[in-house]
């Protein structure tokens, strides 16, 4: 009877290490990326947290999707973007052409992407407005100066 349920623990043990696939990467996919759904925009892993994730992207108005290891086994998706949780095979995110920080933790889901929007005057000087998903404010910069008013 011991001897059963050795291997049958030695059975499970090595199934569920076989299941849980180990994430060496996540990209951004979707018809708002520059590769469109067929090639992800790798992200950049954090080097003290291994579960964040970092992206500087422009992005088109269209949908995305979150992916570990450049295939869909494991996909994140949701309805709240540039901010919100992401969830396990969840709906395509919408999304709006701009320029975006986005942070994704793999571990939980959360989504936070900055965008900012280019403004140019008449008199050559360029200015930015950026919402900033921490604090919930939206910042006018000047691009030319990198000040923030």
């Amino acid at each position: 009877m011991k001897r059963l349920l050795l291997i049958f623990h030695l059975i499970m043990t090595i199934g569920v290490s076989l299941s849980i696939a180990q994430i060496t990467t996540v990209g951004l996919i979707g018809s708002s990326t520059p590769g469109g759904w067929d090639t992800d925009t790798d992200m950049v892993q954090d080097a003290v947290n291994p579960d964040l994730w970092t992206l500087s992207i422009t992005l088109t108005t269209g949908e995305a999707k979150f992916r570990a290891n450049d295939d869909w086994p494991i996909n994140w998706g949701g309805s709240t973007f540039p901010t919100g949780t992401a969830t396990q095979d969840g709906a395509n995110f919408k999304v709006f052409a701009g320029d975006y920080q986005i942070t994704f933790n793999a571990a939980t889901g959360e989504v936070v992407a900055g965008s900012a929007v280019k403004i140019s005057n008449t008199m050559g000087h360029s200015y930015g407005l950026e919402f900033s998903p921490n604090d919930q404010f939206l910042y006018l910069t000047s691009l030319d100066e990198r000040t923030v008013y």
